[in-house]
């Protein structure tokens, strides 16, 4: 992929939460979720594929490191915690309450980790707005195949399904994606899988890969 593309991609994505975090503040909005409760459904979905008891968990794009406050808040405590966002505004929001936590300030297509560092990872929301420059398949497909890299054990990721609640308007500025496509791309990667896409809309229909090496 294109580096200078990426750059130029970050930078807008980066003065969208800007703006978000200077209207709704250290609120789930900012992030693009619109209720604490809904965010919580992923990360409950999460906690239902995989137990994050004692794991190195990398939070690829995790903003206010709200998924380690809701793990603490069910008693679920990690070995340790490594919060991922290209925003350092967020990331100083996420340091300021998990001061025992490590954040880095980093996009993993530029600056690849050399060597699996983490019993897991977990990208929520990353992926979920739609690229007009390039195919979000494509940067779907590196973002996951290079997280997979980062970890020994297993990487869980959620995106927006292709099929959609009825109920709920279509979107303009995010991406709906097939979830037969990515599951099919995911078995080049790793053959043990789990594709699921039976939890209710939150409030968009979401489906949830689970990639275990």
């Amino acid at each position: 992929m294109n580096k200078r593309l990426i750059r130029k991609i970050n930078r807008q994505t980066i003065e969208r939460y800007n703006v978000r975090l200077l209207k709704f503040g250290q609120n789930p909005r900012s992030l693009g979720w619109d209720s604490r409760g809904n965010q919580n459904e992923r990360f409950k979905a999460a906690m239902r594929l995989y137990d994050f008891r004692g794991k190195r968990i990398c939070d690829i794009g995790c903003g206010f490191a709200d998924f380690y406050g809701y793990l603490l808040k069910n008693k679920v405590i990690p070995k340790s915690y490594t919060g991922i966002d290209i925003n350092k505004n967020l990331i100083a929001k996420a340091r300021a309450d998990y001061p025992n936590c490590r954040f880095i300030r980093r996009d993993i297509l530029l600056k690849p980790f050399k060597k699996p560092n983490f019993d897991c990872a977990v990208m929520f929301g990353v992926l979920n707005f739609k690229f007009n420059s390039f195919g979000n398949y494509v940067y779907a497909e590196k973002m996951i195949a290079e997280a997979l890299r980062m970890v020994k054990e297993v990487l869980i990721v959620d995106m927006l399904s292709l099929y959609r609640d009825k109920n709920y308007p279509k979107e303009d500025f995010v991406f709906y994606y097939s979830p037969e496509r990515m599951f099919k791309f995911v078995q080049t990667l790793t053959p043990n899988a789990v594709l699921k896409h039976d939890y209710m809309p939150i409030p968009q229909k979401e489906f949830m890969l689970y990639l275990r090496k």
